[in-house]
């Protein structure tokens, strides 16, 4: 039937060193239990660790002497300080010289040569900087060629760079004098001052303050020609950007917002800033060839990846200046509680906070084997991690519900108070939350925190002559068994011509598999129920029958904002689980699309359609006309849509990367040769992906197009690789995958994402075994490993394929590539469940 009625509308649309480690790290870091009792053997030793640097950094690399003293309290056992890939030379300790004992990641000191109390550890080091993961990147700009160096150093980077005790419970006093070249800015914790150095260049000096020592990955060192704005005041700030972005930078705006919120955040935490200024180094949102972690902030200083100054963003890079940095972890298990409590205070409410992006892949992460995990599981860091994005966030608004906002405050207040300048952990905040509140939070410990999974609920109305007899509530079990109690918000609504509004809401405890609302009994029958308003609990609602049924026509037009996200990110679960068919799901695309105006829920809707796409292409089946349709809905909302400029190229977006047929293709190669329609001409990155999808479906006049394209204007290496990557002929994938390894981290991510499009079937068959061999290659760095697990596809659509993925993902020894196999394992076999569908 759905075929039957989208017939019509496609013909008539188509016709339109020494000792030196090489080893990369990463960002990910898999800590097993032998490692967390070492730091901890190492940190139950020392104290009173105070580090004095003089670094030079020139245009190949760094060199420098270290001064570090220390307080041990047991000196029978070796120990170890942290140095990765570096050359060491003039170790001393206390006064006595001495051969290193170093492996390329640590140099080992005799008890023989330590002393009870005080010692003192000098030496001279010199290293590399790294392209990508953790230490100090040199990036140099493809605009003009200028270089620049960023620190990353969480969650253990900061000794690719300086030796150190590398862990985030021995926080430190820090000095650090650098020599850089004359024309560069150099950013640091502290406010720069001038320093005599015997070396030509432009030497500056950064210290800690002495009431606020820092954990090493806390530290921040970025240097460079930056341009820089500042603004005077009682807290001095700092804005700096590349050159080639100053254009983009409305340095006024930036600042005065992050003012305004600076301000506001001191008064809601009555807590001063921790730090004697603030400094923001800006990248543009489509600058992607630099880090892959989107915001990471270190003392007194945040990275941001961000063209204009969203509120969200920067509320949630000052707060992470008080939890995270003022108050460091103890581990990295707790950054949970740092993450969630900055995202927190960024908003109020959890879905504003997170995106419904986040809160997708939570759900489904959450629910899996090996690539799930609690929030405050021990063995698992993740920056970024959508698990700490969602569910830490949702905890601390179930129990801000508990116990009142007010005393959730208190309660942070008081954290701060007593771990000022040290480290703590969840345990910690529990603990004091328990004794400023006076009540038990073992049941939310327990529910939100140290168990893994997330509830479905639904919602069932029962009407009579217009008026309500019953609602209930059903919890359905996470995939461990467990029902939670959760408080929320439940909406009801009406439709009238205008679209869906809401009526009314009413607070709900639910507890156990049914909840009835009896506040609901006697008011007039909704035309519409969202039972998890505001997005203040943690579970995920099942779209009711009586909802789709009477309002599916104006699904479109859901007058609340975030209902409207939320529910058809619900719809989108409901696909991939199998509780909703995929001819029922895109029969509400195609019915309520068109009367979509607002930005945000069409931006969602077409993620959905790529991705269905995807689904849709692996299964090579007879249903690859669906594909077409949604293709030809995203050039009628394109062509409708002239009055909404950012609708308008979004849809235009999702046109050509949805476009496969002959007519679709020959439409784009047209509109790449400026004949004049209905529609804007394509800015450069749509004549690029319009060249992708010429390519990738091996369109006759694909060559020729890049040909003109090279003539206009130059290929970026990034682009040449991945039109040789989308290419269905074999012998290139064949090349380029032998060569993954020697690309770059920004490069290799690039060409994994188009290699094998779910259509090259057999071409990706041919392959599948080679590539699953180099993710369990031990001799590759397991960054790299990961990288490939995660952004290669190794699957078919057929259950065989995720029977396979599922039993390499329980027999990898990475726990984190045995998640991104699980995850591949899925996806499979939601593509199953959508094909049958069809």
């Amino acid at each position: 039937m759905l075929r039957l009625l989208l017939l019509p509308c496609l013909l008539a649309l188509l016709s339109l060193t020494a000792c030196q480690s090489t080893q990369k790290s990463t960002p990910t870091l898999d800590t097993p239990d032998a490692a967390r009792a070492a730091a901890l053997s190492r940190s139950s030793r020392l104290s009173d660790v105070n580090y004095q640097y003089q670094l030079t950094l020139t245009s190949d690399g760094f060199n420098g002497k270290a001064d570090i003293s220390f307080s041990l309290t047991e000196v029978t056992a070796p120990l170890s300080i942290d140095a990765v890939g570096m050359q060491l030379s003039g170790v001393t300790i206390n006064g006595s010289y001495l051969y290193p004992d170093y492996d390329g990641k640590q140099l080992t000191l005799s008890p023989a040569l330590l002393q009870s109390g005080e010692n003192q550890l000098q030496l001279s080091f010199s290293g590399n900087y790294q392209t990508e993961g953790n230490g100090l990147i040199s990036y140099i700009d493809p605009q003009d060629g200028q270089q620049y160096l960023y620190s990353h150093f969480e969650p253990d980077g900061a000794s690719h760079l300086l030796p150190l005790f590398d862990q985030p419970d021995l926080p430190a006093r820090f000095t650090l004098e650098v020599v850089t070249p004359p024309q560069w800015q150099v950013i640091g914790n502290s406010q720069p001052q001038a320093c005599h150095n015997e070396q030509t260049g432009h030497c500056v000096k950064f210290s800690t303050q002495p009431q606020l020592p820092l954990s090493p990955h806390n530290m921040s060192l970025h240097a460079g020609p930056f341009v820089h704005w500042q603004r005077q005041g009682e807290l001095p700030l700092g804005l700096y950007a590349r050159q080639s972005q100053q254009h983009l930078v409305q340095s006024d705006i930036w600042l005065e917002k992050t003012q305004s919120n600076l301000q506001q955040l001191q008064q809601v935490l009555d807590t001063p800033f921790p730090f004697a200024k603030y400094d923001q180094l800006l990248m543009m949102q489509d600058d992607n060839s630099l880090f892959t972690e989107p915001h990471s902030g270190a003392a007194s200083v945040a990275f941001i990846r961000s063209s204009e100054p969203d509120k969200t963003l920067l509320r949630q890079q000052l707060a992470r200046q008080w939890f995270g940095n003022m108050v460091s972890i103890d581990w990295w298990h707790s950054r949970w509680l740092s993450d969630a409590i900055s995202l927190y205070l960024a908003g109020s409410e959890a879905s504003a906070i997170v995106g419904s992006q986040a809160r997708d892949l939570a759900y489904q992460t959450d629910e899996l084997q090996m690539g799930g995990h609690a929030v405050g599981e021990p063995a698992h860091y993740l920056s970024g991690d959508p698990i700490i994005r969602t569910k830490a966030v949702a905890a601390l608004k179930q129990l801000e519900l508990q116990i009142r906002k007010d005393k959730l405050l208190q309660i942070m207040k008081a954290f701060l108070q007593q771990y000022q300048g040290k480290a703590a952990g969840a345990g910690a905040f529990i603990s004091i939350a328990q004794a400023t509140a006076g009540v038990d939070l073992s049941k939310w410990k327990q529910d939100f925190i140290d168990t893994r999974g997330v509830n479905r609920l639904q919602a069932r109305v029962d009407c009579r002559e217009g008026v309500v007899e019953t609602l209930t509530l059903q919890q359905l079990p996470d995939s461990q068994g467990k029902l939670r109690t959760q408080k929320l918000m439940l909406g009801l609504y009406h439709t009238d011509r205008s679209g869906v509004h809401l009526d009314r809401h009413i607070p709900v405890l639910i507890q156990g598999q049914y909840t009835r609302v009896d506040a609901a009994a006697n008011l007039v029958c909704p035309d519409f129920i969202w039972p998890n308003e505001e997005e203040q609990a943690y579970l995920r609602v099942i779209p009711d029958e009586h909802s789709l049924s009477v309002s599916g026509m104006k699904l479109g037009r859901i007058h609340n904002k975030q209902t409207s996200l939320l529910l058809w990110l619900s719809m989108w679960q409901s696909l991939l689980s199998g509780e909703l068919s995929a001819e029922d799901y895109l029969a509400k695309v195609l019915l309520n699309a068109p009367e979509m105006t607002d930005a945000d829920t069409s931006e969602l809707l077409q993620q959905h359609l790529l991705a269905l796409k995807q689904y849709i292409a692996a299964s090579n089946s007879d249903n690859a006309w669906l594909i077409d349709a949604m293709a030809q809905l995203s050039l009628q909302r394109a062509m409708e849509t002239s009055a909404f400029p950012v609708l308008q190229q979004n849809w235009l977006d999702t046109y050509i990367q949805l476009a496969r047929s002959r007519e679709a293709l020959d439409h784009l190669q047209q509109w790449l040769e400026h004949v004049k329609g209905p529609l804007p001409p394509l800015t450069e990155e749509q004549k690029f992906r319009a060249l992708l999808q010429l390519t990738r479906y091996d369109h006759p006049a694909a060559n020729k197009e890049i040909q003109k394209f090279r003539k206009r204007q130059q290929l970026t290496e990034l682009q040449s690789l991945q039109l040789r990557a989308i290419s269905p002929k074999a012998s290139e994938k064949r090349a380029l995958l032998a060569k993954l390894p020697l690309l770059s981290e920004a490069n290799r991510e690039a060409v994994m994402s188009v290699l094998y499009p779910p259509e090259q079937q057999l071409l990706s068959q041919a392959s599948a075994d080679q590539r699953l061999a180099l993710i369990q290659d031990d001799s590759l760095p397991l960054g790299m490993r990961e990288q490939m697990a995660a952004n290669l596809p190794y699957r078919s659509c057929n259950q065989d394929s995720a029977d396979k993925l599922q039993r390499l993902s329980k027999q990898s020894s990475q726990r984190a590539i045995a998640g991104l196999l699980e995850r591949q394992a899925l996806w499979v076999a939601q593509c199953v469940r959508i094909n049958q569908s069809l």
